[in-house]
């Protein structure tokens, strides 16, 4: 994907590898369990006309780092915020986007749902 760089940070004792893009007031898209930040791999472009878009891989995925520790939803939330921070936005004026695993076991299958 053009004019995406692929980086990473040292935030919160953690190396997080991120990929960012565009102009403008920030995005952050986070992923779900068991993805990584390349599931946004096709909006990035769209959302980089108008912001820049900043999509980590949480710790423990993707290329980030993978400590023993720190999978909690606080620590994760606090190392997207470190990682904000040391690009010079300020959390206020982010806006987060994060999209679950949607889960189909066997009471969902053939259902249709």
């Amino acid at each position: 994907m053009s004019g995406v760089a692929a980086r990473f940070a040292e935030v919160n004792g953690v190396r997080l590898h991120y990929r960012i893009a565009g102009k403008g007031s920030p995005v952050v898209l986070l992923h779900g369990y068991t993805q990584t930040g390349h599931m946004w791999h096709p909006i990035v472009p769209s959302l980089a006309e108008r912001h820049t878009v900043i999509v980590p891989d949480l710790r423990g995925a993707g290329g980030s780092a993978k400590p023993e520790a720190g999978y909690d939803k606080k620590t994760l939330a606090a190392d997207i915020q470190a990682l904000t921070a040391s690009l010079g936005f300020e959390l206020a004026a982010t806006r987060f986007v994060a999209l679950p695993l949607l889960w189909r076991g066997a009471a969902g299958a053939g259902s249709g749902a």
